[in-house]
């Protein structure tokens, strides 16, 4: 018999230009436990540098934190990758600083926050994670299935930065594990 379990399994954090300073391990997780989820995956724009963090975080708390990023291809689609183990999600976030150009404005997209379990700051990341990689999709979902990830086209309903609002389809052969539909979209 199968276990029911809830999830969500696209939160950023405060590192991701798109989340807020409050996107730190205890308040993400605290909140997590106090709606009922069993499990998370933190999923920053190109980047899996809090990913520790944030499972130690939940462990103590006994909440799942699966290792994921989203991945912004050179066509500008997000993807967003889970992994069941950190390692791989780490040999992809090498992988992919080794293809993602410029450098950070903090006064355009404000600072990449870098913090330990305890929310505390530790540093800050300089790349320009906001910004597309310069690897096709297909090259990304390649890799992924080589690190025996899953990847998921993210918020697939969307104008902006999804497979469909940038292809207009979803390309035959392609070895995605999933489509993500947005909650909230009009």
């Amino acid at each position: 018999m199968l276990k029911r379990f809830r999830a969500d399994l696209h939160i950023h954090s405060c590192l991701s230009p798109c989340g807020s300073d409050e996107m730190k391990p205890k308040a993400v997780v605290d909140r997590a436990m106090a709606v009922g989820l069993d499990m998370i995956a933190i999923c920053d724009h190109n980047s899996a540098e809090n990913l520790p963090a944030f499972i130690e975080a939940g462990r103590r708390e006994g909440l799942t934190v699966l290792p994921g990023m989203e991945v912004t291809s050179r066509e500008e689609i997000h993807l967003l990758v889970l992994f069941n183990q950190m390692e791989d999600c780490a040999t992809l976030q090498d992988w992919i600083y080794q293809h993602l150009p410029g450098r950070n404005d903090e006064e355009a997209f404000g600072p990449q926050v870098l913090v330990n379990e305890k929310s505390e700051t530790v540093g800050y990341n300089d790349k320009m994670l906001i910004g597309a990689t310069l690897l096709s999709f297909e090259k990304i979902v390649s890799f992924v299935e080589t690190l025996q990830g899953v990847t998921i086209a993210s918020h697939i309903d969307r104008q902006a930065f999804s497979l469909i609002g940038q292809l207009g389809f979803i390309p035959e052969g392609i070895s995605l594990d999933g489509l993500e539909i947005s909650p909230r979209t009009s």
